[in-house]
């Protein structure tokens, strides 16, 4: 009853959650400290954690001082995380749940380039994934069939602006974009907000 809500339970960790998605009995969460938490949510008052996953972490390159998630997308049988880190490097990691309790992850492809805050989407066989380089976004178009065997198709070159949030309608040519730009250089200075849509139909 949308009107009424009630708070059924809580599950409390140490961490912060950044991403959350939920399909079917399980619920999917990344926090602040690296881990993809899986938890069993078909009992809402008896929520309990069944796996965790930090497998992609060990492969960030030496050197690079932050490495965190900027997104969170589950399709199918799979969640795609993109993974950046500062100052240089951006990648997808592609992690198998079709047994949740027992996450594997099967593939990665890595970028320069920066993912500034942004959820990637994912259609079917391609993933959309945002990557900035000073302050100029480029939409990765990939072929994720073969989540073994990931490919770049294309780009999109959005100048002077950096997109947070993609999204696709099913079946649609058409791609829309979230993003921003500063206009006049300085931080705290003005900020101006885009809605893009793009068109796809030869990715």
């Amino acid at each position: 009853y949308p009107y009424r809500p009630q708070l059924l339970a809580y599950y409390i960790y140490l961490a912060n959650p950044y991403y959350l998605t939920a399909r079917g009995d399980y619920a999917y969460i990344y926090d602040g400290r690296g881990f993809l938490r899986i938890l069993d949510i078909s009992d809402p008052v008896n929520i309990t954690e069944i796996a965790q996953f930090a497998e992609h972490l060990d492969s960030i390159p030496s050197g690079s001082r932050v490495a965190e998630i900027g997104g969170m997308y589950l399709e199918g049988n799979y969640i795609y995380l993109i993974v950046r880190g500062y100052p240089w490097f951006c990648y997808i990691a592609v992690v198998r749940v079709s047994n949740p309790y027992e996450p594997e992850w099967v593939g990665t492809m890595m970028w320069r380039g920066f993912a500034g805050g942004n959820q990637p989407c994912v259609d079917d066989t391609l993933a959309f994934v945002p990557t900035t380089i000073q302050g100029n976004t480029y939409l990765r178009i990939i072929n994720v069939r073969d989540p073994e065997d990931i490919r770049e198709l294309g780009y999109i070159f959005i100048y002077n602006r950096t997109v947070y949030e993609v999204s696709k309608r099913d079946r649609d040519t058409l791609i829309f974009l979230a993003a921003g730009y500063n206009a006049v250089g300085p931080p705290y200075s003005q900020i101006y907000e885009d809605f893009i849509i793009a068109s796809i139909a030869r990715p």
